[in-house]
């Protein structure tokens, strides 16, 4: 049993060392919005977008020169406005009136992604990646704003998630690409993302709206490469 346990913790430690791997950092910023669909016909607010901050560590298993299977963990600040103003005309001007509400959502957040590098090892190498991520809101909160010539908070309050309406759980499907620039005993990391989500914000079947989160990010973060090439 001795021997056996010996033998496998060779095999195991000889895959890490034998495995590239590349670990690494980013911070960047999301601008959020969300598609939105059952308002009744005399309520169709716009959606507008919210900007918010993201950072993340990141783990990249490299299967061979090109391809790997890329994961870690992140905080991202989701969030869109709805917008329910109308112009009103007033000594032959035009005045919006109306209110807007603001929602800005925390998630923590892993993704699961299969990412295909181009170009040649040592070189710069852009990137593209797509699949699933898996994310878990840590808190919201909503601020209503009233329009009348400017905008002004009336209220700011936190959403209570663990309520039955919400969904606190968020499936995603993400693409990304960038590209890698050689530095040190790592690259610089620059790319995009878009996300969008498959699961509902709200779980409520009585009101029956639909919200789901949709953003853009763009990050800037570094990795450092650990372990062997593996071949190709």
């Amino acid at each position: 049993m001795k021997k056996m346990s010996i033998l496998a913790l060779l095999i195991g430690t000889s895959f890490l060392v034998n495995a590239q791997t590349d670990i690494g950092g980013r911070l960047g910023f999301n601008i959020g919005s969300a598609t939105v669909d059952g308002f009744s016909e005399l309520l169709t607010p716009d959606v507008e977008i919210l900007p918010g901050v993201t950072a993340a560590l990141t783990v990249d298993k490299h299967l061979d020169d090109r391809l790997m299977i890329s994961t870690g963990i992140g905080y991202k600040r989701k969030g869109f406005i709805l917008d329910e103003t109308f112009p009103v005309d007033v000594l032959d001007m035009t005045f919006p009136i109306g209110a807007k509400a603001e929602t800005r959502l925390d998630y923590l957040e892993a993704p699961l992604l299969l990412t295909y590098k181009f170009g040649n090892e040592g070189g710069v190498r852009p990137y593209l990646g797509i699949g699933p991520t898996f994310a878990y809101a840590l808190k919201a909160e909503a601020t209503l704003k009233a329009v009348a010539l400017v905008e002004f908070n009336v209220n700011t309050s936190e959403l209570d998630l663990n309520r039955d309406i919400y969904n606190r759980f968020e499936v995603n499907a993400q693409a990304i690409g960038g590209i890698r620039i050689p530095y040190g005993g790592g690259a610089f990391d620059l790319g995009m993302t878009y996300t969008h989500a498959i699961t509902d914000i709200l779980a409520d079947p009585i009101i029956d709206i639909q919200v789901r989160n949709r953003a853009f990010g763009m990050h800037l973060g570094y990795v450092y490469t650990i372990g062997a090439q593996p071949k190709a």
